[in-house]
């Protein structure tokens, strides 16, 4: 069985951001966001929060394509300083 890869501190903290709303333990970042089964105010919940973390908004048309996981950290990554998103994610 292969080890898990390890989560860069975008991913980890989406991933936290994701459990704590929808109640799961277990989201990889190969989930789509609609099988995690947010309504649409989980979804506005994760949006708001995302933007108070990483202080940067997601694009409803990224939303809207149904993505997985790791496409929004790639998102993220792309929008904000590495050093920042470290920082986020220790706090």
């Amino acid at each position: 069985e292969p080890a898990p890869s390890k989560l860069n501190p975008t991913e980890e903290t989406l991933i936290g951001i994701l459990a704590a709303i929808a109640g799961h333990r277990a989201i990889s970042l190969d989930q789509h966001l609609s099988e995690i089964a947010l309504d649409s105010l989980g979804t506005l919940t994760f949006m708001n929060q995302v933007k108070q973390v990483f202080n940067q908004e997601l694009p409803l048309t990224l939303i809207a394509r149904n993505p997985v996981i790791r496409d929004i950290a790639v998102f993220l990554e792309k929008e904000i300083p590495q050093d920042l998103a470290k920082e986020r994610a220790v706090q």
